[in-house]
């Protein structure tokens, strides 16, 4: 895979880059606010948040019970072209999970106004989160966390597209591995199914991969094994994709 690691190195570095040129978004219906669509709401209650795990979310709760976690909002102020987050503001703390199934409260004030979204993340030593929840609060919330599990979904399935060999995964092959989620596409820029991530090569250098929104945004990651060259309008969601 040491062809396809360059090339996501070449993408951090910015050696190429294509913006979302203004995608415009499909009239879908709004994603839901106030919940995680998988058993977990946040609502505000004052001046606090209060985060709580419903019945088909009691597994993800057993991953904290008892445990450290950080519980917070996110205030969205800008965002770039392609939907990421370039500046937000912060508010929550620290707390220890009840053992027992039980709703998680933190006070977050007013600071940047009403938030975005929340998150739950477990704590793993000093430094290291693990992102357990995040739940949107307004409209604008849902899409940025849509557009994110987009990104995230895309990008970690990158490692897929190449061979040991350093030759380019076939159709077939990558909608074997991934268990019919990803699916061939005709070409480059072509939106896939509903559902599905597109996959498309050349079969000896040129390599592509794309995935929709809810809002029917188009994010894509193409790149040539033979000179690392990558053409991608994720570039701003690499550098911190993983921050709450």
């Amino acid at each position: 895979m040491t062809r396809h690691a360059l090339a996501l190195a070449a993408a951090l570095l910015a050696v190429v880059a294509t913006s979302a040129s203004g995608a415009v978004r499909s009239h879908t219906p709004a994603l839901p606010v106030g919940t995680d669509t998988h058993g977990v709401l946040a609502r505000l209650v004052r001046a606090n948040v209060v985060v709580t795990f419903k019945r088909a979310a009691a597994g993800r709760y057993r991953r904290i019970a008892g445990r450290t976690v950080e519980v917070g909002c996110m205030t969205i102020v800008r965002t770039t072209r392609s939907g990421a987050a370039s500046e937000k503001i912060w508010a929550g703390g620290r707390l220890v999970a009840p053992r027992s199934r039980a709703p998680l409260s933190e006070f977050i004030g007013e600071r940047g106004g009403r938030p975005d979204y929340c998150v739950v993340q477990l704590l793993r030593g000093r430094a290291s989160k693990v992102e357990i929840a995040a739940v949107p609060l307004s409209a604008r919330g849902a899409t940025y966390l849509d557009d994110r599990s987009t990104v995230r979904e895309l990008l970690g399935l990158l490692l897929l597209t190449q061979r040991p060999s350093g030759s380019p995964t076939s159709p077939a092959s990558m909608q074997a591995l991934t268990k019919g989620l990803v699916v061939p596409v005709s070409g480059p820029q072509q939106p896939p199914p509903t559902g599905h991530l597109g996959y498309w090569t050349d079969g000896t250098n040129e390599v592509y991969l794309g995935a929709l929104s809810h809002y029917g945004v188009l994010f894509f990651y193409q790149y040539a094994i033979s000179n690392d060259v990558v053409t991608t309008n994720v570039l701003d969601w690499l550098n911190g994709q993983n921050d709450p």
